[in-house]
């Protein structure tokens, strides 16, 4: 059974986009989202990183009110009995329940979810230490840093990725895309 790790913030949810949503609220700042080309949102509102962190920790509520990207429940549904999917989130263990919470309440099909923050090399340790083959990202250094550890990697294109390029990186549109390749992968099982 193949094994794929899979991203959370902006793989699974539109976590930037409601981001800017809260935060424009909250500053009455009227930033438009399709204008968002960099990573770090905290800069567009002035904030450091200890800023951000305090206003992510404060409102995961209400930021996690947001739907799962098309085709992504289909997705997983069609191939739970095929795939191991588990979450491996870059994201503070403090973060994780509001993880559990989404995951339960948009009935996402994963097997499991950790904390690879958790450990020294991040993401590309713990995809390795778990057997993956295959990980879904959205962020240009994890991707790298996955890709260069040896692992394929599905690259969901964002105006902040476009210069991530790697021979193990395909780049793909949404979730309806990655469901055909996913198709291919197992039918070469």
């Amino acid at each position: 059974m193949i094994h794929i790790g899979l991203d959370f913030d902006d793989t699974l949810m539109d976590t930037r986009r409601s981001i800017v949503n809260v935060y424009n609220k909250q500053l009455n700042r009227s930033i438009m989202f399709d204008e968002v080309t960099i990573y770090e949102l905290s800069e567009l509102y002035g904030q450091s990183f200890k800023e951000f962190i305090e206003f992510f920790t404060s409102n995961q509520d209400e930021l996690h009110l947001i739907e799962p990207y098309p085709f992504l429940q289909e997705t997983l549904s069609r191939f739970a009995n095929k795939v191991k999917f588990t979450i491996m989130t870059g994201r503070p263990v403090e973060w994780m329940e509001s993880v559990k919470k989404w995951i339960k309440e948009n009935d996402i099909m994963i097997e499991s979810s950790l904390c690879a923050s958790q450990f020294a090399n991040g993401k590309i340790e713990c995809a390795k230490l778990n057997g993956v083959s295959l990980f879904i990202e959205d962020h240009p250094a994890h991707a790298l840093s996955i890709a260069e550890g040896g692992i394929n990697v599905l690259l969901i294109d964002k105006p902040y990725n476009q210069e991530c390029q790697h021979k193990r990186i395909t780049r793909v549109k949404d979730w309806q895309e990655i469901g055909k390749i996913l198709d291919v992968i197992v039918l070469q099982m």
